[in-house]
């Protein structure tokens, strides 16, 4: 055996355990409707090369409970399910005792619903994660029967029937009649029910085997099956009153020019048929409407007749037979069909089959359902020019609707899906425009001073303590589409808002408009129009009057940045940061008043006595809590002068004295007040005395 086949075989046999081999986390996935246990170790199967998991549904709102059993306890700390515009999830998961996950999803539309990638992510106790996905199959227990009134049917003559269903929305209907050895049928809608149309071409006994195209499979043999197969009970046919005479094609076009309306044909033969005649046909026995006039030309091979039909008015095969007349005379019967010109009247897209637009408007991965109503639809070839015919299905066509199913490559090429018939134009055409959903701000970077910092990065304040020389914000378009999860041009506005100390606003610009677009990396990028793309960098010394390194201390940058509202249908907040212009210290000059002053001279056993009111002028640096807001640390040290008893005027000895100090000053509080009352410890030296010394002691402190 060739070695490839080898390995194929190898591949499909082993295929279907790789999802659970591959985590071993869980042992088994059980998904129960009602009576019916599904697992998917067991129950699953290959199709296109993909494991699936049939489910069978009853009604379209069909109710899952799905359990994920783990391989070893405890060792499954969480799942979470992903949601769907397919289902919904109406019971979130839940641990048992036995550490088996329970969870409930219900189907939206089951028979609407096909391939359903039902993601899970699971979650150990380590905080690993893993994903799995599984494919979904609703598939039908589908039943059908019809119950006929009568027993006898006669050769040539319509019957129609309704056909009973458990699941009959899951029924595939056409207006093309499927061609058997001695009987035609079709299956239509009328008025909301599902009916079976035949017509028997031979006498005798007969039953009739129908089959039934479907929405959704049956499975069979662990095979999808898209049609059921039924049989009729059996029938008597009998001959017809007058001939039916089989005509083909059964389908012609009334043109609006008269010359295109004839038509070659074959019809049966019959031994009172006479050549070169012109019979007339009507859709009544007796004083009917013409609807086309056959002229019979000569024998050919098949027992046929080769003629030419002239129509000239519309006929259903629903309303009922034609009748072959010569003269007024009817001779036999026939039934074809004579449709309007192709007209296309209306298009409507769908992105999940429910919303409807008359806005033809696709984008670049976009999976949709492409609606057209007009007449005569059905004898039309349509194709999408730039599409695959691989990305398209036929999802239903009758003569006045068609419905296609659409995916729209990510590297489509052209600005305009136009829609042909027989490569002819049909006025209709999608047109191709690209992604724009705003993307968080992990695009942007931002340097203030210490090299770029990502955005997404940014979730406080920042406090910067030294000159801010410049702002820079940067983006990054490498990111903004990745693979296929495109996102588009960012269309962005920027505000500054610059603020004081006090609070009072100093600066604030009007929103600066910052396009940014994908670069190369993007599998869109050609197709983008780049005339409004931005420079990478915005320089805010470029915008602002007052330059961020003319700031004073703790003067707060404010930048906004958001997503235009008028570009996306949808908005994600706005990114804020916050810029500090932060101070460790401060300096200043104080007057204060100490009172009650203890001096220590170093050489002497004695604490002088408490002074009086002295005078100090001192130099003082202030010390801020780092990372608050101009918040002063209870310490201050200083330099400068002190008049020791500068107020006491007695004539006493008093002890005046002029001395050079170092302070360190203790507040009871960091607010900033003009008036406060310091303690202070420090040394000095006397000026006129020539001493150094120590002192300790309350003060009064004015600042300005």
């Amino acid at each position: 055996m060739n070695i490839k086949k080898i390995i194929f075989c190898i591949v499909i046999i082993i295929s279907p355990l790789l999802l659970i081999a591959q985590n071993s986390w869980i042992q088994d996935i059980i998904f129960r409707i009602d009576t019916n246990v599904i697992s998917y170790n067991k129950d699953k199967i290959i199709y296109q090369n993909k494991e699936v998991v049939p489910l069978p549904y009853r009604i379209n709102q069909e109710i899952v409970e799905i359990s994920i059993i783990p391989d070893n306890p405890n060792f499954i700390k969480e799942i979470i399910p992903d949601t769907s515009y397919q289902f919904n999830i109406i019971e979130e998961p839940i641990k048992t005792e036995n550490d088996i996950f329970y969870y409930s999803i219900q189907f939206i539309n089951a028979t609407k619903s096909n391939f359903i990638k039902h993601k899970i992510s699971v979650i150990n106790y380590n905080d690993d994660t893993i994903e799995i996905v599984i494919n979904l199959q609703p598939i039908s227990k589908q039943q059908i029967q019809v119950f006929p009134s009568q027993d006898e049917l006669y050769v040539g003559e319509e019957v129609m029937w309704e056909l009973i269903s458990n699941i009959p929305e899951n029924i595939l209907t056409s207006p093309l009649w499927i061609e058997k050895d001695n009987y035609r049928y079709r299956i239509i809608e009328q008025n909301n029910n599902i009916y079976l149309q035949l017509i028997p071409f031979q006498t005798g006994r007969q039953q009739f085997n129908i089959d039934v195209s479907l929405y959704k499979p049956i499975l069979e043999n662990k095979q999808f099956v898209y049609n059921y197969s039924f049989s009729t009970p059996f029938f008597n046919v009998k001959p017809g009153r007058l001939a039916y005479l089989n005509i083909s094609p059964t389908e012609f076009i009334l043109q609006d020019i008269i010359n295109e309306n004839s038509y070659e044909v074959q019809i049966d033969n019959n031994r009172i048929l006479k050549m070169n005649k012109t019979y007339r046909i009507e859709d009544k026995e007796d004083k009917g409407t013409l609807i086309a006039e056959l002229y019979t030309l000569k024998s050919i091979s098949g027992n046929k007749i080769l003629c030419n039909l002239n129509v000239y008015n519309i006929h259903s095969i629903d309303n009922g037979v034609l009748y072959i007349k010569e003269s007024d005379d009817p001779k036999f019967i026939t039934n074809f069909t004579v449709l309007p010109k192709t007209i296309f009247k209306t298009l409507s897209i769908s992105q999940d089959g429910e919303i409807w637009t008359s806005q033809p408007n696709v984008k670049p991965g976009d999976k949709v359902i492409v609606s057209i109503e007009g007449q005569s639809l059905h004898k039309t070839n349509l194709t999408f020019k730039g599409i695959d015919q691989t990305n398209i299905d036929t999802i239903f066509i009758s003569s006045n609707k068609m419905e296609y199913r659409l995916d729209i490559p990510y590297n489509i090429y052209i600005p305009r899906i136009e829609i042909l018939n027989y490569n002819n134009p049909t006025g209709f055409y999608l047109n191709v425009i690209e992604h724009q959903k705003p993307r968080d701000y992990d695009f942007l970077n931002i340097d203030y001073g210490e090299g770029f910092i990502n955005l997404s990065e940014i979730l406080t304040p920042i406090f910067y303590n030294k000159s801010i020389k410049n702002i820079v914000i940067k983006g990054n378009p490498s990111i903004i589409d990745e693979g296929i999860n495109l996102y588009g041009k960012q269309y962005l506005e920027i505000e500054i808002k610059i603020v004081g100390l006090r609070g009072e606003v100093i600066e604030l610009t009007p929103w600066q408009e910052y396009t940014l677009c994908p670069d190369s990396n993007s599998m869109r990028y050609q197709f983008y129009n780049k005339n409004d793309c931005s420079t990478l960098e915005l320089s805010l010394n470029e915008i602002l009057n007052k330059k961020t390194y003319s700031l004073d201390p703790w003067t707060r940058i404010i930048i906004t940045i958001r997503h235009k509202a008028d570009k996306y249908p949808y908005q994600i907040p706005p990114k804020v940061i916050e810029l500090i212009n932060e101070r460790r210290m401060s300096f200043d000059i104080e007057v204060s008043f100490p009172a009650g002053l203890l001096t220590i001279i170093p050489n002497s056993n004695q604490i002088s006595n408490l002074s009086g009111i002295s005078m100090a002028m001192i130099a003082q640096f202030s010390f801020y809590q780092q990372h608050r807001y101009a918040k002063l640390l209870p310490v201050k040290l200083g330099f400068g002068f002190i008049a020791l008893n500068a107020f006491n005027f007695s004539s006493q000895n008093i002890n005046r004295d002029m001395s050079l100090v170092a302070l360190v000053s203790l507040y009871p509080t960091t607010k900033d007040r003009k008036l406060n009352f310091p303690l202070y410890m420090g040394g000095g030296y006397f000026l006129s005395e020539n001493e150094f010394f120590f002192l300790v002691g309350p003060g009064i402190q004015v600042s300005f």
